[in-house]
């Protein structure tokens, strides 16, 4: 690309570029001129690159915004960063997603400037509510700006409010002339009657040809054309300030309101530990010794990629042994690990073994797996189970953690009821939504993002009653490998504290970028459907 000497007519060609370039030349300016943003304090460089990000509106450029904030305003020229922050903070806040704010009794000492702390710990508050918003939207290649995807109206509409009109962004995005919204004097005062008059005009005039979650230029939609070196580039961005909060004293995090105070906290204690897989690493494994060394060979090969024959070699394990504990840990390896065609055996054999164990064990790897099939499959065994004969709780408990919370009240009262017949009638209708081999939880595709912010919320809701963190915690530490285990302060208390390194670590995970909704991981490794 080439540049210009003249600074003015070059911020002009970056808010060019961001308006009218797809990902994929986005990616190629970017790591043109690695070395000048990342090795160099040409704060010139890092604001033009900014500017470029925040007029193509994508979600992924945001977090390398905020690394072009953190250069600058840690460098030579501090006072340049503003304009990008005004930018981050367009894109990304919202009435109901503001950026945080440091706690006001924070200690801005003299070392913190010196060294940038303070600057860190800003950058990394700007992160939290551009996660939060990609946890609502889940998509980071959605055009985003005012916290949601971009709607062209909306855009109009605010900037038309606006104490100062970004003429900029309506300008490149609509193609419309607002030469006459400033005086034709040099004092260029703005003209409230034609700026609103213009808005009004496009309001009702050509508003309707734009679509929410599209971008333009110049009035012309620009393609989209997902580019995956994008995610490289925003995981980049993103573990640089994961890496530096870590290394920071905890002391300052404390005072920051990043971590919370808790003086009975140990740092030494690895938490209350009750993941089925969190110590997969140390069980002796063999595909012809006990149920144990068997159950640990099927483990470790699926956590390499190998699936052959899981669901047959485990159910041979499970002959071995009569066992409750057992059972339900070979129901969960079949439901974390088992291929959707292999699954489909567990319906056959439901038919051949009537026997409560086998039923139950069944259901439950059936309802745990989150198939849209095998959800519907289970709701048919929960029928045929004798409540009385269940060893781990009514036969419905499995399917209601899958399918029910927050989302579907009818099916909350069929289980209270405990019309079982009409609980299955529900399930078909909610799972015949959905692909068969969609993987679904809280009878929605199954989202990581989705995961991280749901247990999030409960981690902060009540430390007292983790019960409902712990199938979210073995959700996502079984489909990433992330050790969750320090959520735990012990088996009756979470420890809210230890939340926020945890879930940046679980999502600085390469598989929790990766993962496609609907889909399960085990181990980072995708489980196939054959």
């Amino acid at each position: 690309m080439v540049d210009t000497p003249y600074p003015i007519l070059q911020e002009d060609v970056y808010i060019f570029i961001g308006g009218i370039s797809t990902e994929p030349e986005l990616v190629d300016i970017i790591n043109e001129h690695r070395t000048a943003l990342y090795e160099t304090q040409k704060w010139w460089k890092q604001d033009e690159i900014a500017n470029m990000l925040y007029h193509s509106q994508l979600a992924w450029g945001v977090p390398i915004m905020i690394r072009m904030w953190h250069l600058i305003s840690t460098g030579s020229s501090p006072r340049e960063a503003g304009i990008v922050s005004n930018g981050i903070s367009r894109l990304i806040e919202s009435a109901e997603n503001k950026i945080p704010k440091v706690k006001n009794d924070y200690s801005w000492d003299n070392e913190g400037y010196k060294t940038g702390r303070h600057r860190t710990i800003e950058a990394w508050m700007m992160l939290q509510a551009w996660r939060k918003l990609m946890d609502r939207i889940g998509d980071v290649h959605a055009p985003i700006m005012f916290g949601a995807v971009f709607d062209t109206a909306t855009m109009a509409r605010t900037v038309g409010q606006q104490p100062i009109p970004d003429r900029w962004t309506y300008e490149t995005v609509t193609g419309a002339d607002c030469s006459n919204w400033h005086a034709k004097d040099k004092h260029r005062r703005e003209q409230p009657l034609q700026i609103a008059g213009e808005i009004a005009r496009f309001l009702a005039e050509d508003a309707h040809r734009y679509q929410p979650g599209k971008r333009y230029f110049l009035g012309h939609e620009v393609p989209q054309v997902i580019d995956p070196r994008a995610v490289d580039l925003m995981n980049e961005a993103i573990a640089y300030f994961e890496a530096e909060i870590q290394a920071m004293d905890r002391q300052h995090l404390i005072d920051a309101g990043i971590l919370e105070d808790d003086d009975d906290d140990d740092d030494d204690d690895d938490g209350f530990d009750s993941y089925f897989w969190s110590d997969l690493d140390n069980w002796r494994a063999s595909p012809n010794g006990s149920f144990w060394q068997r159950i640990a060979h099927i483990a470790h090969n699926a956590v390499l990629g190998d699936f052959h024959r899981l669901v047959d070699a485990t159910i041979t394990a499970v002959e071995l042994i009569d066992d409750e504990y057992a059972d339900l840990l070979a129901a969960r390896l079949l439901a974390d690990a088992g291929p959707s065609d292999q699954l489909r055996r567990l319906v056959t054999l439901a038919k051949q073994r009537p026997e409560p164990r086998w039923i139950e064990l069944c259901l439950i790897a059936l309802s745990d797996s989150g198939l849209a099939w095998a959800l519907e499959a289970a709701g048919e065994l929960m029928c045929r189970l004798d409540p009385d004969a269940t060893r781990f709780g009514p036969p419905w408990l499995p399917l209601w953690r899958r399918l029910v919370p927050k989302l579907d009240m009818q099916l909350f009262k069929l289980f209270r009821s405990q019309n079982l017949t009409a609980v299955h009638e529900r399930i078909r209708s909610i799972t015949a939504v959905h692909p068969p081999d969609t993987v679904l939880w809280a009878g929605q595709p199954l989202h990581l993002r989705r995961l991280a912010a749901q247990l999030e919320r409960s981690v902060g809701k009540d430390p007292q009653a983790p019960a409902e963190v712990a199938a979210l915690r073995h959700l996502l530490e079984t489909m990433t490998g992330v050790d969750l285990a320090r959520l735990w302060a012990s088996p009756e208390a979470v420890a809210p504290a230890h939340a926020g390194p945890l879930l940046a670590a679980l999502r600085a995970d390469p598989s929790f970028a990766a993962h496609q909704p609907g889909t399960r991981l085990f181990f980072g490794t995708l489980v196939p459907q054959a």
